[in-house]
């Protein structure tokens, strides 16, 4: 396998790679790869490896990666991805290496379930707190201005 990882690649990831079903490890890293990680990825039913971190990536982190039964390393950090880890990923039970930026800090797990809970725990205590603000500044029974209503649309729907 050539090694494309620091190779000063430019542009975007091409959707045709996920045509390349066999392949086990993609390592793209430490280039200037922009744009968003293509859905097709998805597709790379035999992909242990994954490894994006430091290019220029935008968008979405894909819900169709979740797709990747036998992926067991995921590193994303040093993109400008955005939203949350999508719901499929609680599929990847064999990932034991996750690697995001989340609020500039990166999240190394030993696991995708470890995830869901990290956040959902997080995601929680942010909407405990906007609460307890509310109900301080206007009184227990103050009615929800638009703008709280739209927080609880941010935080992840997962359950058990």
């Amino acid at each position: 396998m050539n090694n494309l990882a620091g190779r000063n690649l430019t542009g975007t990831i091409p959707k045709e790679l996920g045509q390349l079903t066999e392949l086990e490890v993609l390592e793209l890293y430490d280039n200037k790869l922009s744009g968003p990680i293509p859905a097709e990825l998805g597709e790379l039913s035999q992909l242990q490896s994954l490894d994006l971190q430091s290019n220029k990536l935008t968008g979405l982190i894909p819900r169709e990666l979740g797709k990747l039964r036998k992926l067991t390393s995921l590193v994303l950090d040093g993109n400008q991805l955005t939203g949350p880890i999508p719901d499929e990923f609680r599929n990847l039970t064999t990932l034991t290496n996750l690697s995001v930026d989340d609020a500039a800090q990166v999240v190394k797990v030993g696991g995708a379930r470890q995830v869901l809970a990290w956040q959902a725990t997080l995601a929680l205590l942010a909407l405990m707190i906007v609460i307890g603000s509310l109900l301080f500044k206007r009184g227990k029974h103050a009615r929800p201005r638009a703008i709280d209503v739209e927080m609880a649309a941010l935080l992840p729907n997962w359950r058990s």
